[in-house]
């Protein structure tokens, strides 16, 4: 299977990755779908611009376990594997393969804050189709997409400001379709780590 665009890689400068991630817009002209803008239905984040930023991470494997994705995902525990998807010493991806056609992949960067919380995650979710949910008490910001009919992969996108850095966690699914909950998991893991 090829590898999903990674969409962290551009809030990071960074040569893209292309795949299969299904195309198209999240934006469309059925209102009823589409969240109102971060700005408007987003309350103001703890002012997380006072906290210390940590060191940068040097890889994403052991940030969490494969027992801790099994429990998460409420599957058998996968085989790991660090992925070099990026040429930046500040983006590190783990690819946490289930089965056959079943993974989770945690992308991890690390960044100086160029853009909000909210902007970074627009961005970096900005170009999945299907359902947008704004996901409130993760990070900074949150966004969740759930794939279309066609194409399953679920990505959340977390975006967390520390002094002047940005912490961002991008977590991909091509598991069922319907594992929100399992990467709300996963990413508050993640977020207790970087």
């Amino acid at each position: 299977m090829r590898a999903l665009l990674v969409p962290v890689l551009v809030l990071l400068g960074v040569a893209s990755v292309t795949g299969g991630c299904g195309g198209g817009s999240s934006s469309s002209t059925d209102t009823k779908t589409q969240p109102p803008p971060l700005s408007v239905a987003s309350p103001t984040p703890t002012p997380s611009s006072s906290r210390s930023p940590r060191p940068w991470v040097r890889s994403a494997c052991p940030l969490v376990s494969p027992s801790a994705i099994a429990s998460a995902m409420g599957t058998r525990k996968p085989k790991s594997m660090e992925m070099k998807l990026s040429h930046s010493p500040n983006f590190h991806t783990c690819r946490y393969q289930i089965g056959s056609g079943q993974w989770v992949q945690v992308d991890v960067g690390t960044s100086k804050a160029s853009t909000t919380a909210e902007q970074t995650v627009q961005l970096s979710i900005g170009k999945y189709t299907g359902s947008l949910e704004k996901v409130t008490g993760l990070g900074d910001a949150a966004l969740y997409t759930s794939g279309s009919d066609v194409n399953k992969d679920e990505i959340l996108a977390v975006a967390r400001l520390e002094g002047t850095e940005m912490r961002t966690v991008a977590i991909n699914a091509f598991f069922n379709g319907h594992s929100k909950d399992g990467l709300i998991k996963i990413a508050r893991i993640v977020l207790r780590e970087i």
